[in-house]
């Protein structure tokens, strides 16, 4: 922006026209008879403050003092406390905005900041700087970022970033009042991927680790049937099979890993080949996640035998509950279908 010159070493006189050596600028709450000292400043922040009265030094001048945006009364006496001037409502002016609106006839010095029409924020990275609106300029302009505190009674557009509690977010979806960290659909920190559409989203893998044997597995042979999906969640929820390995799964996981494992057996029959084949989804999903499908030759004079395992992630619904079934071709005479809790995703 222009600036103008301002003597940033006044000199103090007394009214013989002497230097005022060693006299004293008092600062009071304004009036013409208040004695009650106010706050000055040595920074423009106004973060520390000066001894008051400000004592001049042996030529008659003061340091830089900064003052609240209010009325000051202000009173300059000699070294013995006899007054030479007061003025009693004396208004600091107010120091130019460094953030007022982009004007074309303004000529920008570097690292001036100004506020574009676009609601954004860009700093001049080029002296003598007239005429170029930042959003069209990259040599002369670069657009700038100011980190702020999240406020529920804010609107919040798409890319604005905030800081709660100590973390920095960036908006994804338009909001008011949605809490950053409660739902990823809004907000996401820095380094996790957006949300895409038909997909799961997930930030965090979490596997078990514990020394239970009783809960390494869940045999669901005898509750799903050929072709026909089962449901399967933990202790309270609504699913056909309750698998209280389940439990340990936070409401707010948005997968579970699984290790499935499948097996047929053949004693009789005339079929060159079987086999079994698995699926598992979101309980009430479309989406398909293929498990383990082992086929079994042998046309069944003895006993023939497919078997086979792998590793499923599966999406699970609010009350983390997913479906599987398997599916038989050639006739088995036996199958069983056993699921081992590996972890969650979220």
């Amino acid at each position: 922006m222009n600036r103008v010159f301002v003597d940033p070493q006044p000199q103090q006189f007394k009214a013989g026209g002497s230097v005022n050596s060693n006299g004293k600028l008092y600062f009071y709450e304004p009036g013409a008879t208040t004695t009650t000292l106010k706050p000055i400043y040595s920074d423009p922040l106004l973060t520390v403050q000066l001894t008051n009265p400000v004592l001049l030094d042996d030529d008659g001048r003061f340091p830089a003092i900064y003052m609240q945006e209010s009325d000051y009364a202000v009173r300059l006496t000699d070294y013995a406390d006899v007054q030479i001037w007061r003025v009693n409502n004396y208004q600091p002016p107010t120091l130019a905005s460094q953030f007022a609106a982009w004007d074309s006839s303004v000529t920008y010095a570097v690292d001036d900041f100004v506020k574009y029409t676009d609601g954004k924020y860009y700093v001049s990275t080029q002296s003598g700087n007239v005429g170029r609106p930042p959003n069209t300029s990259p040599t002369h302009w670069k657009e700038t970022y100011f980190l702020t505190v999240w406020n529920s009674s804010q609107a919040y557009a798409l890319e604005e970033v905030v800081i709660h509690d100590g973390i920095i977010y960036t908006c994804y979806t338009a909001n008011t009042a949605i809490e950053p960290g409660t739902d990823a659909t809004y907000w996401r920190t820095f380094g996790e991927v957006p949300p895409k559409s038909n997909v799961v989203s997930t930030s965090f893998t979490y596997y078990r680790d514990d020394n239970d044997a009783s809960k390494n597995s869940s045999d669901i042979t005898s509750l799903v049937a050929a072709s026909t999906f089962l449901s399967v969640g933990p202790t309270g929820s609504s699913a056909s099979y309750v698998c209280s390995d389940l439990d340990a799964v936070p409401t707010t996981a948005k997968t579970v890993m699984l290790s499935v494992q499948v097996q047929s057996t053949k004693n009789s029959g005339s079929d060159a080949q079987f086999s079994i084949s698995s699926d598992l989804r979101k309980n009430g999903g479309a989406a398909l996640f293929p498990g383990p499908a082992p086929r079994g030759f042998g046309g069944g004079t003895v006993e023939d035998r497919a078997a086979g395992q792998c590793t499923v992630t599966v999406p699970v619904d609010s009350n983390r509950v997913f479906e599987v079934r398997y599916n038989a071709l050639g006739s088995p005479d036996l199958t069983t279908m056993t699921l081992f809790y590996l972890g969650y995703q979220e």
